[in-house]
């Protein structure tokens, strides 16, 4: 919906983290740069840029009508809790998302909308929601059954990544904890397996987990080597975790 281009940092179901969610957490940590919502099954863009945490514009097509400014920020709030579509989350200079408000002026956003106080309001109560869930979980790095031995079947992997759907990527670096969070939403819509792929010290770490059978696969794949098993969940539990990606089946 804009010109300027960045570097994609993330790009997240909204079934995984709202729309809410992701433009809260950019606020707080003072991002420069564009959040977009896409739903192209109802014909739902919505693209906010923002420098240094402030909302500056905002563009978005949805059911077919355009809209900026304002009136884009309130057709924004009717999608921020939605569980369908996706979030993707753009680095742009604050120059070129200035250039953005010269070329589209109506984008410009001045003041507070309906938005900000939809962002503002229900903060606290979020925050408070998933404080809670982080303490109930962490006596547990993660709620897992059986950590297989074995490492990871090529073939059954590549047939599960056929039929997967990729809801999670980030640039971002992230803990177990994180994870852990995100897979046990994941579970509230039944799928079949759940498979995570990121970079720990520069090697491969490869996560199946096996919904039915209640078997979690964990291969960290070094040089000449594949480390499987509990050895390889070691290091996930201790590693920060980059570029990582998940997909469910």
């Amino acid at each position: 919906m804009f010109l300027s281009k960045g570097n994609t940092i993330e790009t997240v179901s909204a079934g995984v983290r709202t729309f809410r969610n992701v433009l809260s957490s950019y606020i707080s940590k003072r991002f420069t740069g564009r959040i977009t919502y896409r739903y192209p099954a109802e014909g739902i863009f919505i693209s906010i840029e923002m420098v240094e945490g402030t909302i500056t514009a905002c563009r978005g097509v949805a059911l077919g009508n355009l809209y900026e400014g304002v009136s884009c920020c309130e057709v924004a709030v009717d999608y921020l809790d939605s569980v369908e579509g996706s979030i993707e989350v753009v680095e742009v200079k604050a120059d070129a998302i200035i250039n953005d408000t010269l070329v589209f002026p109506s984008s410009k956003i001045e003041g507070e909308t309906v938005l900000h106080k939809q962002l503002a309001a229900p903060l606290k109560l979020v925050e408070e929601k998933q404080t809670k869930q982080i303490e109930i979980a962490q006596p547990i790095p993660i709620k897992r059954t059986t950590v297989s031995s074995e490492c990871i079947d090529p073939l059954q992997l590549y047939s599960i990544l056929k039929t997967s759907q990729l809801v999670f990527q980030t640039n971002n670096p992230l803990q177990h904890i994180d994870i852990e969070k995100m897979v046990d939403e994941l579970k509230n819509r039944n799928p079949v397996h759940i498979y995570i792929s990121s970079t720990v010290d520069g090697q491969t770490l490869r996560i199946l987990i096996d919904i039915a059978n209640r078997i979690e696969y964990y291969q960290l794949e070094t040089e000449g080597d594949n480390i499987c098993g509990e050895e390889a969940y070691r290091q996930y539990i201790q590693k920060k975790l980059l570029n990582t990606k998940i997909w469910l089946q």
